[in-house]
């Protein structure tokens, strides 16, 4: 008797996988070409550790202001020696050795905990890593380590060190604010007043500028290319297909030409995440929900309209041949 009911289950589970296999031949109808997945490249694992790519984009993280100047928002602790620590460390980063050990339930206050060592490697449990990690999540507290550790970000984001720029207080540093990582050393989205500022258009070294607006940014370099695309807020229809088409057709063609492309917004939400997610959609072949779910994860204020919402569905059909994603489940 058990092997006929195994039989059985198995003959059913084989009817199930020919119903998923003949629901999706038949959504693949039509399909010109088969969506890429695109998962969110941010995602911590299961080690609690995160990228410095994410990492960057939680330190300038905000809406109307930027979050870190909510003394509350993110505690940021360097593990190693003190000696180290003052020679060097990231912006607004204190030395675990300040930490009120007695109290540490003082610290749940933090919406985010994040350590930091040398390189972001140390598996000895006897190690200053180890040991502060298992202090924070005995006081019920849970903190995050950037992958890589000062290392990796003083390689790849070096504007986050504190002493690369001397005589300037690390506080006003720390409040800086520079756009979200889209794609590393290839997109960032942000706000209008960004591309006016010299340090992070020089930082970035940004090579191709788009700001959506009705006028363009005040600031333009040598070898900069720039472009401002007139999408008002009240653009619909075919115009505002055709400005969305002609401003990611300028993007892809900069991200081909290995250059580093920064689109702006009014406050990088809207209208300028919305070429974003048209920019991924063509260039990683993904569907509008991939790319929607994708830029939200690593700016999550961003939220196109409705109406950019059904202009990215009319692009999304373009690309495949149908549409695919459903608009309703993204607003």
């Amino acid at each position: 008797m058990g092997c006929v009911g195994s039989k059985d289950q198995q003959k059913a589970a084989y009817d199930r996988l020919s119903q998923y296999q003949l629901a999706s031949l038949e959504e693949s109808k039509g399909l010109k070409k088969m969506p890429i997945p695109l998962d969110p490249e941010e995602e911590r694992d299961k080690h609690h550790s995160i990228s410095p790519c994410q990492f960057h984009n939680l330190f300038y993280d905000g809406f109307y202001a930027p979050y870190m100047s909510n003394p509350d928002y993110l505690m940021l602790v360097d593990v190693r020696d003190e000696n180290s620590f003052l020679e060097r460390h990231i912006l607004s980063a204190r030395w675990y050795g300040t930490l009120p050990l007695e109290n540490l339930q003082d610290l749940s206050k933090y919406t985010l905990i994040i350590l930091y060592d040398q390189h972001g490697s140390d598996e000895n449990q006897d190690s200053n890593m180890n040991r502060v990690q298992s202090l924070l999540r005995n006081a019920q507290l849970d903190p995050f380590c950037i992958c890589g550790g000062i290392v990796q970000i003083e390689r790849s984001l070096p504007y986050m060190i504190a002493s690369n720029c001397p005589g300037v207080p690390e506080r006003q540093l720390a409040l800086g604010w520079y756009p979200s990582i889209i794609i590393e050393d290839t997109m960032w989205l942000g706000r209008m007043e960004q591309g006016s500022n010299t340090t992070i258009l020089l930082n970035l070294n940004i090579t191709h500028l788009i700001h959506i607006g009705q006028t363009g940014p005040a600031l333009a370099f040598p070898g900069m290319t720039c472009l401002t695309v007139n999408w008002s807020e009240t653009l619909k229809g075919q115009e505002l297909y055709n400005a969305l088409k002609g401003a990611a057709s300028f993007a892809i063609k900069a991200i081909q030409e290995k250059g580093r492309v920064l689109i702006l917004g009014d406050q990088g939400v809207n209208r300028s995440a919305t070429l974003t997610m048209a920019v991924l959609m063509q260039d990683k072949s993904c569907t509008l929900e991939d790319s929607f779910y994708y830029v939200k994860c690593l700016r999550p204020a961003v939220q196109p309209s409705p109406s950019h919402l059904e202009v990215l569905s009319k692009f999304e059909t373009e690309l495949f041949g149908k549409k695919i994603s459903s608009v309703e489940d993204l607003w």
